[in-house]
């Protein structure tokens, strides 16, 4: 029986250290979206707000401003406290704030604050994930689990280009779409004036009978 579970143990380790791997890459990829929103729908909300071109910086930057200025606080934190309350308090912050600012951001104070927030709540998920995984998995996978962690960070900022891009080729989709559509209306429109015009002309000629009257 001892020799079964010495035999059984690198397995079960392997996939304690996989699983939390995987969980907390997963984690930090699904924080990284809330950087995407802003720089996603930049024109319609420049355009709704009545941005300028500072404004709109000021309102994107301010993510990694909150983040850079959180994060040496937040990475040591977990020396002093669980670091799996700080990484779910942390990412329920950027959840709410991501959320909030979808729902009650209409003008560039409130949108800033509130992306302040959305950045504190990704220094409080970035390095202390990295953190916590390393106190749970075996020190055997520490090197192969920090890789794989970090790769992910990139892995979601891509995701997050890809993201702009392809709503940036959904708003060209519709516009063209748009502007067809308002084309052929026009042109509708201009041809039944036209057309009108022509009858109210050919209403207006003198007829023979009245010609041969006058």
């Amino acid at each position: 029986m001892a020799d079964t579970r010495a035999f059984d143990e690198p397995s079960r380790v392997r996939g304690g250290s996989a699983r939390a791997t995987a969980l907390l890459s997963f984690g930090l990829v699904a924080n990284l979206a809330a950087q995407m929103t802003f720089a996603a729908a930049l024109h319609e909300i420049a355009a709704d707000w009545s941005l300028g071109a500072s404004e709109s910086g000021w309102i994107g930057g301010i993510y990694f401003a909150g983040y850079a200025i959180a994060v040496p606080f937040l990475a040591s934190a977990t020396d002093r406290m669980d670091g799996r309350r700080l990484y779910i308090a942390s990412a329920l912050l950027g959840a709410l704030a991501s959320f909030a600012f979808a729902a009650f951001a209409h003008g560039f104070v409130v949108a800033l604050a509130l992306r302040f927030f959305g950045g504190i709540g990704l220094a409080g998920v970035h390095m202390p994930g990295l953190n916590l995984l390393m106190d749970r998995i075996d020190r055997s996978y520490h090197g192969r689990a920090a890789g794989i962690y970090t790769s992910s960070y990139a892995a979601g900022t891509s995701g997050r280009h890809l993201y702009i891009q392809l709503c940036g080729r959904q708003r060209r989709i519709v516009s063209d779409r748009r502007s067809r559509r308002c084309g052929i209306r026009m042109a509708s429109h201009l041809h039944c004036r036209r057309d009108r015009a022509s009858i109210v002309d050919w209403c207006a000629r003198p007829t023979a009978s009245s010609l041969g009257r006058s």
